[in-house]
């Protein structure tokens, strides 16, 4: 019997908590394809959005670099929510809770 192991995220993100201000940085590889993000907010004040691994800014304050991790600067109450990591066959996911006012 031959065993084939289908996962493809060699690392996944971790569940976060920071104060507002703070940066934030949330790591994701796949060892097949590129990996994309989607953030939805915890309050769904804004729509499910993708944030694409391209090395650029999607936002003022998020940046995807080429080795697919996402980092967040001086983030605020709005960043506040669930963060996925999706490749073409596999999902992970994290948490961000963004404590003060």
């Amino acid at each position: 019997m031959l065993f084939v192991d289908d996962a493809y995220l060699i690392s996944k993100p971790k569940h976060a908590t920071v104060m507002r201000g703070s940066n934030v940085t949330l790591s994701c590889r796949s060892d097949k394809h590129d990996v994309n993000w989607r953030f939805t907010a915890f309050d769904n004040s804004v729509s499910s959005r993708v944030i694409y691994a391209n090395g650029t800014l999607y936002k003022r304050n998020s940046y995807v670099s080429y080795n697919d991790t996402l980092y967040l600067y001086l983030v605020s109450k709005q960043d506040t929510g669930i963060y996925r990591c999706e490749d073409r066959d596999e999902a992970a996911f994290a948490e961000l809770q963004v404590l003060g006012e």
